[in-house]
């Protein structure tokens, strides 16, 4: 028996760099014109980053590094896209196994274990080309789970008459694996729309693994041969995505099944002939469904993959007779222009 406490802390944080934001931020922040931006620059304090009783104008203020009011790169400019994820994790087990010897020839095995898990994160959106300066802290989220996992063996070493020594075993287990909170989606142009959605949470991840085997040497251990087979059913399965730039944890039962074989053969000393295989079958349960965010149109034709706009962190799908529509259009609208 025994006992284990773990605390974890850890801040994920990551840019992901674009001139041309840099660029449309630092036109905003200068854009002419009485009412509009004209205070951008000019702001006493980064903090407030504007005067005190001005108005952020019609397009706000989107702060960015490396201006002459702050010189350098302090990670609190919108001209970039940044996921910042603090994450505290505190937790406590408490463990034990037993073994019994039932018979000479059957042994049996038996553990317990309870898992309380303590999970603290603070959700702070990305922003890009918003306003104002910083990434405030839009909540905390505050998790706990309490759960029972074991497992149960029996061993048995029967005596054969083919075998020089046999063992077969049969085994359950369950195990368990804590939830989490996904990172959230982030806000784009001054603050005005954002990401795809996706789950806040996600849920822990549960195990039943189920095992029968047998080891046997046999010709006076000349000849080994093992095998199993197994079938695992999970409930909550954890399976990451990159999503808007961020990876984003979702849940799927599912279950595994298959057999292993492996056995070697030495017919004279110094020659041996080895032999190891197996089958898995493994599949998602009846309705489960995500995006494939590596092929979005799933390979049906008559659709296209765009970028609604520029500095959208994911992308969409439309018709490929839309985008030619779009496309027409913008043509259309080009052409009168410059006969204007």
């Amino acid at each position: 028996f025994g006992g284990n406490y773990l605390h974890y802390e850890t801040l994920e944080d990551f840019y992901v760099f674009l001139n041309l934001i840099t660029l449309e931020s630092r036109f905003l922040d200068v854009l002419p014109g009485p009412g509009v931006n004209e205070q951008c620059q000019v702001g006493p304090s980064r903090h407030v980053y504007t005067l005190p009783g001005q108005s952020t104008g019609l397009f706000g203020c989107p702060f960015t590094d490396g201006t002459a009011l702050t010189p350098g790169f302090d990670g609190q400019g919108h001209n970039y896209f940044r996921s910042e994820n603090p994450y505290r994790l505190n937790s406590y087990a408490g463990f034990g196994e037993a073994y019994y010897q039932a018979t000479p020839d059957l042994k049996l095995t038996a553990g317990l274990r309870w898992t309380s898990d303590h999970k603290h994160f603070l959700e702070i959106p990305s922003q890009v080309i918003t306003m104002g300066w910083g990434y405030p802290v839009a909540g905390a989220i505050d998790q706990q789970w309490n759960e029972w996992t074991g497992r149960a063996v029996a061993d048995w070493t029967p005596k054969l008459d083919f075998t020089d020594q046999t063992l077969i075993y049969g085994s359950f287990s369950r195990g368990y694996k804590a939830g989490g909170a996904n990172p959230p989606p982030p806000n784009y142009f001054l603050g005005f729309g954002g990401g795809a959605t996706h789950p806040t949470t996600f849920a822990p991840e549960f195990v039943n693994a189920y095992e029968l085997g047998t080891k046997n040497t046999l010709l006076d251990g000349g000849l080994t041969l093992n095998g199993d087979v197994f079938y695992y059913d999970y409930k909550g399965y954890q399976i990451s995505q990159i999503v808007d730039r961020t990876s984003v944890n979702l849940n799927f039962n599912a279950n595994v099944k298959g057999a292993e074989l492996e056995a070697s053969y030495e017919p004279i000393p110094g020659l041996k002939f080895s032999f190891a295989g197996g089958y898995e079958d493994a599949r998602l349960a009846k309705g489960s469904k995500a995006i494939d965010l590596m092929d979005r149109t799933a390979g049906q034709p008559g659709w296209m993959v765009v970028k609604p706009i520029f500095i959208a962190t994911s992308n969409c799908i439309l018709p490929d007779d839309v985008v030619a529509e779009l496309v027409a259009a913008g043509e259309a609208l080009t052409s009168a222009r410059k006969n204007n």
